[in-house]
């Protein structure tokens, strides 16, 4: 509806670049976020709609815009690729690798340098002598 509103406002045919390209840059200020959000979802639907319904019939009434619009076009193109590529990366860092995430599992359960496991550890022989309370030395009665 914006498009159409827009573009009913040029001559119907051989309008000049100057009278064009207010209207296309009114265009893109209101269809801007729109096409970068369509155009990062899917590029090549966002493509067709945007030469379907605005740059053709906009090429119709003004021919002298060709640059403007084939810029836009490459424009929202590049804009997808872009965004697949962020999108692999992300994807990429999120997802553990295998070989990585059974190390990260066998870390956890080994014990660490040292023997220090968090653990208490087993009673020795010794500890258990060394807990029971020393005996006092029997005492001779006193004459």
């Amino acid at each position: 509806a914006v498009a159409e509103r827009d573009l009913s406002r040029l001559p119907d045919k051989n309008c000049t670049r100057a009278e064009a390209k207010p209207v296309l840059q009114r265009m893109l200020r209101t269809l801007l976020e729109p096409l970068a959000v369509a155009a990062a979802a899917d590029s090549e639907g966002t493509l067709n709609v945007l030469a379907l319904h605005i740059t053709c019939p906009l090429l119709e009434k003004c021919p002298a815009l060709k640059a403007l619009c084939v810029s836009l076009l490459e424009a929202v193109s590049s804009l997808g690729r872009e965004a697949r590529q962020v999108a692999a990366v992300i994807m990429a860092s999120k997802a553990p690798k295998p070989k990585a995430k059974a190390d990260a599992k066998a870390a956890a359960t080994a014990p660490p340098e040292g023997g220090v496991t968090g653990k208490p550890a087993e009673p020795t022989p010794e500890d258990a002598n060394a807990a029971k309370p020393a005996e006092a030395p029997s005492q001779a009665p006193r004459r």
